[in-house]
């Protein structure tokens, strides 16, 4: 008797074990470069902004569900009932629960990162209308004499997917021509706030800079297009007859 009933117990944990084994969720980080799936250690992913990621979902009962409490910082999708996309929203942490159907859950801590890409200036060209061909070239000789974001490094450190701070730097003497200074990114244009001087409006010409931007891939190619600034209302007072002048950055951006 004593026999038969350890017996029983014994098949009854075996089969509460096994069941408890089979329908539990385990989460791993899914590598972008390579076709390979990694624990995650301590429980915590860490993404850059605008460089979300992959998690790969195994066990589980039924249909997984995925759910942010911040999504300031991060958002969630499952795709296909097989993996979670996560979205690097902003800088911060916030924790995903996984769900099945059955209320298994786990649980995995997001950290958000700054994202930094850098721009190289190689060189502005200038658009003038309203004075002579000689006038021109005269003003282009004396603006290009004096311009101080010619080869300029500039080096964009996102907080938020489509804003964050700026700082540039001359290209010859390191000399910081705007440091900390807010920008918003948007598909057309990118507005700088110095808070000191005019604020600076740069459009895309193309549209050529503001793509990827938001893309998962962290080893995207460099960029190469124009950046438009129009100065016309600060020189005209001092060249008389023009009604446009616009600097033409060309230059590119990496991550």
């Amino acid at each position: 008797m004593k026999t038969y009933l350890y017996s029983l117990l014994l098949a009854f944990s075996l089969f509460f074990f096994s069941c408890k084994d089979e329908s539990s969720i385990e989460l791993f980080q899914q590598s972008s470069e390579i076709a390979m799936n990694f624990p995650i250690k301590d429980g915590t992913i860490s993404y850059r902004i605008n460089h979300g990621g992959e998690i790969a979902m195994y066990g589980g009962v039924g249909t997984y569900g995925v759910f942010s409490n911040n999504e300031v910082v991060a958002t969630a999708e499952v795709v296909n009932n097989e993996y979670i996309r996560v979205y690097a929203q902003s800088v911060g942490t916030a924790e995903l629960t996984v769900q099945d159907d059955a209320h298994n859950a786990a649980l995995v801590r997001i950290v958000v990162e700054p994202d930094l890409r850098e721009a190289i200036v190689l060189k502005i060209d200038y658009e003038i209308e309203g004075v002579s061909e000689e006038e021109k070239e005269l003003i282009k000789e004396e603006l290009t004499a004096t311009e101080e974001w010619n080869n300029a490094h500039i080096l964009f450190e996102f907080d938020q997917a489509d804003a964050g701070q700026l700082t540039a730097t001359d290209g010859k003497s390191s000399n910081h021509l705007i440091e900390n200074v807010p920008f918003v990114w948007s598909d057309y244009n990118l507005f700088v706030d110095d808070g000191l001087r005019a604020s600076l409006n740069f459009v895309y010409r193309g549209n050529l800079l503001a793509e990827n931007i938001d893309s998962t891939d962290c080893n995207s190619e460099i960029q190469f297009g124009a950046w438009e600034l129009d100065v016309t209302s600060d020189f005209q007072k001092q060249y008389l007859g023009i009604t446009s002048l616009k600097k033409i950055f060309w230059v590119t951006i990496g991550k």
